[in-house]
């Protein structure tokens, strides 16, 4: 699974404490305004799922 999200932006830190990779990165365009991307990866989705009973 990836998670695009803005390379500025200050919750990227909870996407790390979940176990996610900085994978790569790419330039974006939002409103005229030049942006990065990041994209944070699992390989088991298993890993964001705590066992429940």
């Amino acid at each position: 699974m990836l998670v695009w999200v803005l390379e500025q932006n200050p919750a990227r830190g909870f996407y790390e404490h979940l176990g996610g990779v900085d994978l790569r990165a790419k330039p974006i365009q939002i409103g005229g305004k030049d942006l990065v991307e990041v994209a944070y990866g699992w390989r088991d989705l298993r890993t964001l799922v705590s066992d429940v009973g």
